[in-house]
Formats: structure tokens, C-alpha cells, sequence
């Protein structure tokens, strides 16, 4: 397993990673829908600026000390969200809207809200439990669990940006 601070580089890496591939599309290819039932790339980088809204304050605020193994649930939580054979259903909470998102505003929400998040982390104890919200399914996350959540949904997501390039860019 990564370090706490590898870990967080990771998610910076991928971060940024996310962010060239949105910048790579026009305003309009980043709006048009790859396939019936799929979400275009601006629906994607809205769900993750959604999924990432709440997390530099759930790090910041209401922790326990921790009396299990703070990466207890990194395994799990990577083999769900790594398979990329299954097919996710999102809450409704971070479901995006069908609308028309601006480029230029999605790309720096997102980039501000993963700065948050990795500023946050760089300054706490990653060991402590979160108490605020848990992961259906999951339960209460370690500060370094929600940081490893928020790496490996951004690569199962940036996955998919991948392919919606794909079919939406490279193959119109």
C-alpha cells in the first residue's frame, strides 16, 4: 500500500490527469451525450465536483480516534471501484443534472474543490475516523480511506472520460 502522503500525490496526479482530458474537449463535445443512458463528460466532471463538494470539511471536522487499522477498508474499496466490469449506480446526491455545464466554471470547481481536498489532507492526521457521513455499504471512512475513495473514483471516472473522448471526440 501507498504511503499517506503517495496516496494524496496519487489523487494530485489523477486529479490533474482529469482535468487535461475534460480540457481537451470543446464546450459543445463536452455536452453531448456519448450514448442513450450515459452521462456526457460535463455530466461526469459534475458528479465528481458533486462527490468532492463536502470532503475538505468532513476531513476538517467531527473525527474519533480510530481503533482498527486505518487502511482496513482501502482493499475493499479498491477492488469495488477498480472493476470496471460492474456497473455503478450513483446517489442521488451526486447525480448530475441534464443541463448545459460551462467549460471554463466546471474546470475550476473542480480544480479548486481537489486543491481542498489535498491541502486538507496534507495537514491532518489521515489515521482518524470521520464521523460525519458513511459510504453506504461502507460505514465511516479514516481520513486516508476518504482520500484513497476520492483517488480511486477519480480513476474509475477517468476511465470512463476516456472512453466518452472516444466516441465523442476521436470517432464523432
Amino acid at each position: 500500500m501507498s504511503s499517506p502522503a503517495e496516496m494524496v500525490q496519487q489523487f494530485e496526479s489523477t486529479i490533474q490527469k482529469l482535468l487535461e482530458k475534460l480540457t481537451a474537449f470543446s464546450q459543445e463535445q463536452l455536452n453531448t451525450i456519448p450514448a442513450e443512458g450515459r452521462w456526457s463528460a460535463a455530466q461526469l466532471g459534475e458528479h465528481l465536483r458533486k462527490s468532492y463538494k463536502g470532503v475538505p470539511e468532513l476531513l476538517g471536522h467531527n473525527t474519533k480516534i480510530t481503533e482498527r487499522d486505518p487502511a482496513e477498508k482501502i482493499a475493499m474499496v479498491n477492488m469495488d471501484f477498480l472493476n470496471f466490469s460492474i456497473k455503478m449506480q450513483a446517489p442521488e446526491f451526486i447525480v448530475p443534472e441534464q443541463k448545459t455545464y460551462d467549460k471554463t466554471k466546471l474546470l475550476q470547481e473542480l480544480d479548486s474543490l481537489a486543491k481542498a481536498i489535498i491541502q486538507t489532507a496534507q495537514s491532518l492526521d489521515l489515521t482518524e475516523t470521520c464521523t460525519t457521513f458513511a459510504i453506504p455499504g461502507y460505514g465511516e471512512f479514516t481520513r486516508l480511506e476518504w482520500i484513497n475513495f476520492c483517488l480511486v473514483h477519480t480513476q474509475r471516472h477517468l476511465r470512463q472520460l476516456e472512453g466518452i473522448f472516444q466516441t465523442v471526440v476521436n470517432n464523432p
